[in-house]
Formats: structure tokens, sequence, C-alpha cells
């Protein structure tokens, strides 16, 4: 991934060449990305967080719109770009971060996060990583809309040059990696172009990716695609089908509660909420059981991890709660990954309580030879006496 804040920097470069002025102003365009936050999510003054916010239009329309932006940019010509258009509008009214969002470390979490363009930068395994970052800075009503890059639309356009005088663009589709290529360069020089690779998904790929991150998509808003190379006549809005890309909005899996209100059953829920813990200086506070290895992960993300060791007693309330939720996870999404869960709650259930696994086994065993397993997918509808 050594390419991009190289390729961004000089298409950038290309791009303000080409608009000139046109980089400080605000379009309908961006006008209406903010409009989408508006119709899609009940948050009127929250907080937006946009990922490679390019020149900063979205942005300023954002907070001209009532929102507090933070927007994060890689290339520093766009920075550049995005405080003049800032300073313009707003006198510096939003947060500019410069930096690589795969790595900075932000410390509060928002009511929408935006990724509007470029989507796919490196292997499945980045682009889960930045779902996960995405997951863990939305609030747990949050929302994040992502434009997606449709693999089908990039591998019938492969080969299409387009000229802008002494500035060329080449559109080129990786079928293996299933990556399209945009590659630029200046008339004569294109021994020095500069190419970016994005990987792209169909929905159902998308699905796949989010798997196990605690995001879902809610909705899909297919965009637009160019229908005239020659005249690069854009039309906004085509099927799916037809489309350059489409939009997702993602929410949370499952929700969060912060404060952990513990909506558990009547059985544990006096047993469980005894146990509120409230560390210091703590900017969320979940009072839940967490894996061992929780605390070092949020200290790779950089941020401490207040925990308490619980005795026998507590644990085996917390697990009761803990065995109710992951189930209730499994309901909800049928995911094979949430037994998984279930079944380690299930194995700490079982040492705490100073039985071994093959000792539950052994019980599950003779209650199968006694009744009977799920073999045959039988429902009980009622029961009659016998005549």
């Amino acid at each position: 991934m050594e390419w991009i804040k190289d390729f961004y920097i000089d298409q950038y470069n290309f791009m303000m060449k080409l608009m000139g002025e046109a980089s400080l102003e605000i379009t309908k365009h961006h006008l209406n990305q903010v409009k989408i936050i508006k119709e899609a999510c009940e948050v009127y003054g929250g907080n937006i967080l946009e990922l490679g916010a390019g020149f900063g239009q979205f942005a300023v329309a954002a907070a001209e719109g009532g929102y507090n932006v933070t927007a994060i940019e890689l290339a520093s010509n766009a920075v550049q770009n995005m405080k003049e258009l800032s300073n313009r509008y707003l006198a510096g009214g939003i947060e500019i971060i410069e930096g690589d969002f795969y790595e900075i470390n932000l410390d509060k979490q928002f009511d929408v996060v935006c990724y509007w363009d470029g989507f796919g930068i490196g292997s499945d395994k980045e682009q889960r990583h930045l779902l996960n970052r995405i997951n863990n800075w939305l609030k747990p009503e949050g929302v994040a809309f992502i434009d997606i890059y449709t693999p089908w639309y990039w591998a019938a356009v492969s080969g299409q040059e387009m000229d802008f005088g002494k500035i060329k663009r080449k559109y080129s589709f990786d079928a293996k990696e299933c990556c399209m290529l945009d590659t630029w360069w200046l008339e004569g020089e294109e021994d020095k172009s500069v190419t970016q690779k994005l990987r792209c998904y169909s929905p159902v790929d998308m699905d796949l990716l989010l798997q196990g991150i605690g995001l879902k998509i809610e909705s899909i808003e297919p965009g637009g695609g160019i229908k005239d190379y020659k005249t690069l006549e854009y039309e906004e809005k085509v099927s799916l089908d037809k489309a350059m890309s489409y939009r997702v909005k993602l929410v949370k899996e499952f929700k969060e509660r912060p404060e952990h209100d513990l909506e558990c059953s009547k059985l544990n829920e006096d047993k469980v909420k005894k146990y509120i813990y409230e560390p210091e200086d703590s900017t969320i506070k979940y009072n839940k059981l967490i894996r061992d290895k929780i605390p070092e992960i949020c200290s790779k993300n950089g941020k401490e991890a207040i925990t308490k060791e619980l005795n026998d007693e507590e644990f085996a309330d917390f697990l009761a709660y803990k065995l109710k939720e992951e189930s209730e996870e499994y309901i909800e999404s049928r995911e094979i990954e949430e037994i998984a869960d279930v079944l380690e709650v299930i194995h700490a259930i079982t040492k705490n309580s100073g039985k071994r696994c093959i000792d539950v086994e052994n019980i599950m065993i003779a209650k199968r030879e006694e009744r009977g397993g799920f073999d045959k997918k039988l429902l009980l509808i009622e029961t009659r006496s016998k005549k």
C-alpha cells in the first residue's frame, strides 16, 4: 500500500489544475450528500467523521448544515485546500486531521461516519481492519455511509481512456484481484504515471466482508455512471447493474449499551445490576464481561481498559448474562460464528462450576439416549388425551 499517499497528492494536483477555483466551491452534489444524512437518520447537529475528505466540500457543507465535523485526509495539498475552503465558509469551523485513518487513534465516537469515495484500498484484511475501526468510532445508534465500487462496471470499461488536454486518464480492471485501476499522467510523460488500485465488491461480497465485524447493511443505493466517455456525460442515477458504485448504509449489528442498562432476564437482572462499577476517567462505560485479550487489543488501539477481576460468584452471574447475550446475537444473526461465542461461554460456565466439558457431554449423551436429539426436526403442535 506504499502507493497511496503519493498517488493522492499527484491526483489532487491534477484535479486542481482541471478544477481551478471550483476546488473551493460547494456544489449541489455535496449538498445532496448532506441531505442523504438528514433523510437517512434522525441526527441533527450531531458529530460526523469523514474519512478521505479530499478537498473538503462535503465536510464544510455538513458543518454549514449544523453538524460538528471531523475530517481526515492523507494528502497535504488536499488538506491545504480544505483549510482554505473552511476559512472561506466557516472561519475554520471544522476539525481537520492530516493523516492515515487506517492508523490514527480517535478518542471519541460519532453519530455518522462517511467514506464517500475510495473504499477498497489494499486487501480484504485491510478492509476488515478499517470496518472494525468504523464500528468502534460509531456510537451505539450511529450509522456509516460508504461508497463501494462495483466489479461489473469497472470490468466493462477497462481500457477506457479520457483526455483532459495535457492531462490523461485511463481505467483498467484486474480480474484476478477484482480491482479497478485508475491511472493519471501528463501528456508525453506516461512513464511517470500514477495509479490507484481499489478492490471492488458486490453487495453479497460486502455481506461476507462484514461478518464478525459488528456492522450490517441496512440499505443499498446505486450511484451513477458515465453515459458517454466522449462527452463525459454523467448520469446521476442508474440501476445497480449499470452503476460505477453503490452506497451502503451500515448500522451496528448488535446495539451496544452505554452505561450498560442491562436489559437482561428477571432471573439475572438484580444479580448483575449490583455489580455496576464506575471506573475513574472513563469516557465509555461498559460493565460487561470480556475475553482475556481485550485489554491488550484496547492498548494497541490507543485506549486503556479499566478492568476488575471478579470473584467466582460475580463471575457466575455475569456468565449467565453473557450466555443470554450471545444466544440473542445468534438468534438475530443466525451466523455460525455466534455459536462459537456461545460455546466459549458454556465452556467458561462449566469450568467455573468445577466441572469438565466431558462431564457436560456425558449428561448430554444420557439425555439424548433417554429423550432423543433433534435429528427428526419435530415441532410439537399440541397434545391430546388418548381415547
